[in-house]
């Protein structure tokens, strides 16, 4: 008996015994009924063989755990007809065991891509749109950004969000959590968020939304 998965998966030839002439090879089929497909954002999608239940969380595993794009605060598992959403994020930070539900032979398991693009603009090296991990902060932006310029007046740093209904502007002072290492303002940034670093001390708010306007990027402003 040989395990030709493991063979494929491990990449050695330990138990890849040799074959004679008239050797018979019975490769057998596998009721779907026994296995679970974990598919989407993880790193060797397919269908793994499970004869038993097993927690979310060890399912991912089976399936070489998220990828980089994973968004694991969004797990969908299809069971029975049935379609359920799980948080493995909250699992995972914060010990919500009713996320990491049971799944079992013949459930699909999908994974979604992580949404959570950022837009960097003003006296940053590198302005631009960037996709940040789950939980990144407004320091994080700056940094994949490159830094702030020599002209950053990081202290009137804002956020722009837009929740669907409203525009609104959140100050982020920059300076007291990267020169004093005060974090009250370095809040966890949302899809969409614009972080603006203005080099002055007194933005014209006012100007900057509408090029914001002009740009696509915001859609009115509620102070």
């Amino acid at each position: 008996k040989v395990d030709y998965g493991a063979l494929l998966r491990n990449g050695t030839v330990a138990g890849n015994i040799k074959v004679a002439d008239g050797d018979i090879l019975l490769i057998p089929r596998v009721d779907i009924s026994v296995r679970l497909m974990v598919l989407g954002q993880v790193n060797t999608p397919g269908s793994f063989a499970l004869r038993e239940e097993t927690d979310l969380f060890s399912a991912l595993n089976l399936a070489g755990g998220p990828n980089q794009k994973a968004d694991i605060g969004n797990v969908t598992v299809m069971s029975g007809g049935t379609v359920r959403h799980y948080d493995i994020d909250s699992f995972v930070r914060k010990a919500a065991l009713d996320q990491n539900a049971r799944v079992k032979p013949g459930d699909v398991v999908l994974v979604a891509e992580l949404q959570n693009r950022v837009y960097v603009l003003g006296e940053v090296e590198n302005p631009g749109a960037y996709d940040l991990a789950r939980g990144a902060t407004a320091i994080d932006a700056v940094t994949m950004a490159g830094g702030a310029t020599r002209r950053a007046v990081l202290r009137s740093t804002a956020v722009i969000r837009h929740d669907g209904k409203k525009t609104a502007r959140m100050a982020a002072d920059m300076d007291k959590a990267l020169n004093k290492g005060d974090l009250s303002d370095n809040m966890v940034l949302q899809n969409g968020d614009i972080l603006f670093v203005p080099e002055t001390g007194s933005p014209d708010w006012e100007n900057i939304f509408k090029l914001l306007l002009n740009i696509n990027l915001v859609k009115g402003l509620v102070d």
